[in-house]
């Protein structure tokens, strides 16, 4: 079960972070994950269905190609389709 964040705050954005900081937090933990070109994507959940809503998982898309698009910036999630 997937627990509703008390929070408003995206996991893995520079700004959820930087919030960690500000409430004295010493370290925070980020999740990376590889395309399939290659490329590094600092996304947190293992399908991008949740986040997304698009089927599948960031290692069976290519990022270079933009069938990705919305992890740029990773706060406008869902704001392209997927090509």
């Amino acid at each position: 079960m997937i627990e509703v964040p008390t929070h408003d705050y995206i996991e893995n954005t520079i700004h959820s972070m930087q919030a960690a900081f500000d409430l004295s937090a010493s370290a925070v933990e980020l999740d990376i994950k590889l395309s399939k070109d290659g490329k590094l994507a600092v996304f947190h959940d293992s399908t991008l269905l949740y986040r997304c809503r698009v089927d599948g998982e960031i290692q069976e898309k290519l990022l270079i190609s933009r069938q990705l698009p919305f992890l740029f910036p990773y706060s406008m999630l869902c704001h392209n389709s997927v090509v």
